[in-house]
């Protein structure tokens, strides 16, 4: 199959490339394009994908490929990512047909650096930077609400955190942020993990046992952040009483487990 994107010396590919992803994946009605990286090769088509389920994979694998097949040339190799905006919208999927020359020098470590870098810019746009783990986007931090269940607390919580992570060990606690409600739990994988979903259900049935009466919503982030001797990973997560949860609350959730998270991996 195709692969080498056509020669970085000229400027020549990119209006070709953008309008070719633009009309491919029209054409395959499983997204839509949000907007074509091609500051640097190779091109990132960043996408909405309405595909439910695990089958967006393979489908947007196909739309790459056919990508692929019209602007690159020589052997390919498929690199695709899923990231979700802190203000709570509809993940983004960014993907991209990276020559195999250049994936077996580099590695991805650059695509995701580059991922990593649209997605700082597109949060930008929706809403003002966090400030501080405890202050983000100039806010200043909202008083705990006097209804607060006991279970929601620094003192409750923290020591079944650390009880849950001594029995399963899949990360440490690298911090528990209680400048305002609710607390927020960050986290570092110790192991590989194909998903952080089934992790962080057990740590918060551990930390809001069914016993306790306590209905919660939970709200949870992943961070990867390119470093030279490779990618570091962190989650932060937070579980909100259902008759305490709100729009507003959401929002600043949000804004709170992304600064909690960059701070982590500073």
């Amino acid at each position: 199959m195709n692969t080498q994107q056509r020669p970085e010396a000229s400027d020549g590919w990119r209006d070709p490339f953008e309008a070719a992803a633009r009309r491919i994946v029209a054409a395959s009605g499983i997204a839509e394009v949000v907007t074509v990286l091609t500051e640097d090769q190779p091109g990132i088509v960043v996408v909405q994908v309405r595909i439910e389920g695990d089958g967006w994979r393979d489908a947007v694998r196909g739309v790459a490929r056919e990508l692929a097949q019209e602007t690159a040339t020589g052997e390919i190799a498929i690199w695709m990512t899923q990231m979700a905006p802190r203000s709570g919208g509809a993940p983004l999927t960014l993907f991209a047909a990276v020559p195999a020359s250049t994936l077996d020098r580099q590695g991805t470590g650059h695509l995701a650096l580059r991922a990593a870098t649209y997605l700082r810019a597109h949060e930008e746009k929706q809403q003002p930077p966090p400030r501080s783990p405890g202050n983000g986007a100039g806010i200043s931090a909202r008083p705990w609400p006097a209804s607060t269940p006991v279970h929601c607390l620094r003192s409750f919580l923290e020591p079944r955190v650390v009880a849950h992570l001594a029995q399963d060990p899949c990360a440490a606690l690298v911090a528990l942020d209680d400048t305002e409600f609710p607390c927020v739990v960050v986290l570092r994988p110790t192991q590989p993990l194909a998903s952080w979903q089934t992790p962080v259900e057990r740590l918060v049935a551990a930390m809001h046992p069914p016993d306790q009466g306590l209905r919660v919503r939970l709200y949870s982030r992943v961070l990867e952040v390119p470093f030279a001797e490779g990618s570091r990973f962190a989650l932060a997560c937070s579980a909100v009483p259902e008759g305490l949860d709100s729009p507003e609350l959401r929002a600043r959730v949000a804004q709170r487990l992304l600064a909690c998270l960059e701070q982590a991996l500073r």
